[in-house]
C-alpha cells in the first residue's frame, strides 16, 4: 500500500516524499522505492524515462 500510495502521488502530482510515505506507513524508504520499481516493470512499461515519468504515462491511459 505504501508504493501504491506513492504511484498515486505522482500521478496526481501531489508532492509527497517517499519519506513522508514511509512515515505514515511505518515502513522504510528502500521499500518503498524497490516495490515502487517492482510495479513500474510488472505494467510493462519501458524506455528511457525515469520512474516518475512512467507512472504519470501508464496513469494517464
Amino acid at each position: 500500500l505504501p508504493a501504491a500510495t506513492y504511484i498515486a502521488c505522482v500521478a496526481k502530482g501531489i508532492r509527497k516524499t517517499q519519506e513522508e510515505i514511509s512515515l505514515i506507513y511505518g515502513v522504510s524508504t528502500p521499500t518503498i522505492r524497490k516495490v515502487y520499481k517492482d510495479i513500474v516493470k510488472r505494467v510493462k512499461v519501458v524506455g528511457d524515462k525515469d520512474y516518475d515519468d512512467m507512472i504519470r504515462e501508464w496513469s494517464s491511459r
